[in-house]
């Protein structure tokens, strides 16, 4: 009974002191950030710093706060460069520098395998990783204790070259503040990709897991399963068959559960109960995560009476969306939601816009986002090709090759020359044949500027040199790697026409002497400045 009192009267001094101090929110952290207070930030986290961590509730209030700094919002990435300059001896901002870093490496560098990325990305991602380390370690010097100075550090688990250093970290945070976001950051530690192993993921699990808190899940089995899951492992594959019966006690792995839920080969087995759970669930922690939702959509729609929750999602997040979008201008996740949004308006009808209207928007956005993906990952292909096809306008014949030095640099930066190249090479080929099509067209007032177009362009430099070139490039490549990739016969055999008469081109004969080096695409310098705050949806 003592106990209990006892508790009772710790509790609402707990919950009295937190009333008492004015929270701190995200949005008032983006005020002062934009505003450049330095001061009044400082301040204010020192305050939310003092306040006690009550066991995952704190830990994740505090992260919370701090990963507002993640955003890539141009006024968010240069306030936290200065504020390091302005207060050196922060551990906020040396945090907050080293989670904006890490983010745009991240960003710069994309998921895909190393040998499929660009040597500059990588060279850029690696420049930037190891400052967000180094401003992580400063943090920690500044305030040993500081839960997201270390989340900066064990954020790096994977690709930091001092391994010791992450483990060391790890085990003074689960000795003196055991909990579980700083072990799951730590897992990185056992990706096969950058040497980890699955005895190594066991060892941590069963060094820190019993040491955190829970009255409910099983920690050792959440560390197990998560990393398991992350990392795969094909000696594991029975254990983790195993353990799958046993995720449904832990809330963690909802949103996995709800996700395996969606699996149309099985979804005919799903109860009511069971589709409930999974739309509940995505609709709470995935709604940003379009295919996510879509494979929901597949499996259930007809069970539900044809209710979408893409639909759905659309009505209730787009407000949501919109402000993400404001702040995180550049974030890929949100840009497709936005877009899914604006074709299911087009689809049912805006009550706002014209049809022709709604297309103009559409065209409009989709572009600006294509331009938003290539300033935020400046070294992927798909990125550089998607923005190119935007460059096209019927009513201009010339922006028939405004796409090419887009293109170009999609290929420059591809991480499979061979497809690249004979995506190139297509799509020459398609320019060709618009502007010898036209010529066999009736005259229309529409058609007329293409005719006069496709009568005067300049044939060798804009189709039959760069088309021989990027030929010539390709046939080096598959001699060089044994035919691998698209070399076959029949993959060439399409492109000989177009071949004969780039051949036959005597301006183009320069080509024919150039070295691979000499051959060799060059980046096309294209104007990137931007001020995503002058755009939709900042201003609407």
């Amino acid at each position: 009974m003592k106990r209990f009192l006892a508790t009772a009267v710790l509790s609402l001094f707990v919950f009295q002191s937190s009333v008492n101090a004015a929270e701190l929110t995200r949005s008032e952290i983006r005020e002062l950030a934009y505003a450049g207070d330095y001061a009044s930030l400082e301040r204010k986290l020192s305050a939310e710093r003092a306040q006690p961590l009550v066991e995952s509730e704190g830990f994740f209030k505090l992260r919370r706060l701090m990963s507002v700094f993640e955003a890539s919002d141009p006024r968010m990435v240069s306030f936290v460069a200065a504020w390091v300059d302005a207060e050196p001896g922060s551990a906020f901002a040396h945090s907050a520098r080293s989670f904006s870093l890490s983010r745009g490496a991240w960003d710069i560098r994309g998921e895909a395998y190393a040998k499929y990325v660009h040597p500059q990305a990588l060279a850029v991602h690696d420049n930037m990783i190891q400052q967000a380390i180094a401003h992580a370690r400063r943090a920690l010097e500044l305030d040993a204790d500081f839960i997201p100075a270390s989340d900066a550090l064990l954020n790096q688990s994977a690709t930091s070259r001092d391994k010791s250093e992450i483990l060391e970290t790890l085990d003074r945070v689960m000795i003196q503040q055991p909990n579980w976001g700083s072990l799951r950051r730590s897992l990185g530690l056992a990706q096969q990709g950058y040497g980890g192993t699955a005895d190594m993921l066991e060892q941590l699990c069963q060094s820190y897991a019993p040491l955190i808190p829970s009255s409910g899940p099983d920690m050792l089995f959440r560390c197990r399963y998560f990393g398991l899951k992350r990392y795969y492992f094909s000696e594991s594959y029975d254990l983790r068959q195993t353990m799958q019966a046993a995720v449904a006690k832990d809330p963690e792995f909802d949103l996995s559960r709800a996700i395996g839920m969606t699996d149309q080969s099985d979804s005919h087995n799903r109860t009511d109960e069971d589709i409930a759970f999974a739309r509940k669930t995505i609709l709470e922690q995935a709604w940003w995560r379009p295919r996510v939702v879509q494979n929901f959509d597949m499996a259930f729609r007809t069970r539900l009476g044809g209710r979408s929750l893409e639909e759905e999602i659309t009505v209730l997040k787009i407000d949501e969306v919109k402000e993400g979008l404001r702040h995180d201008p550049f974030n890929s996740d949100l840009m497709r939601v936005i877009q899914d949004w604006i074709r299911l308006q087009g689809q049912n009808g805006s009550s706002e816009m014209t049809e022709a209207e709604m297309s103009e928007f559409r065209k409009r956005i989709e572009k600006d986002f294509a331009l938003r993906q290539v300033i935020a990952a400046p070294f992927s292909e798909d990125n550089w090709n998607t923005l190119g096809r935007f460059q096209f306008d019927f009513f201009q014949p010339e922006s028939l090759f405004a796409s090419d030095p887009y293109y170009q640099n999609a290929v420059v930066y591809s991480g499979l020359k061979d497809r690249a190249l004979y995506g190139y090479l297509g799509k020459k080929a398609h320019q060709l044949r618009m502007l010898e099509d036209v010529l066999t067209q009736e005259d229309h007032p529409d058609i007329l500027p293409w005719k006069d177009y496709a009568r005067s362009f300049d044939r060798s430099g804009l189709v039959n040199c760069p088309f021989l070139r990027a030929y010539l490039l390709l046939e080096q490549f598959c001699a060089a790697n044994s035919g691998r990739g698209y070399c076959a016969e029949e993959d060439f055999a399409s492109f000989a026409p177009q071949l004969k008469i780039a051949q036959a081109d005597q301006n183009c004969n320069y080509i024919n002497g150039l070295s691979q080096e000499e051959l060799a695409f060059r980046p096309v310098e294209v104007d990137l400045s931007y001020d995503p705050q002058a755009h939709w949806p900042a201003v609407e």
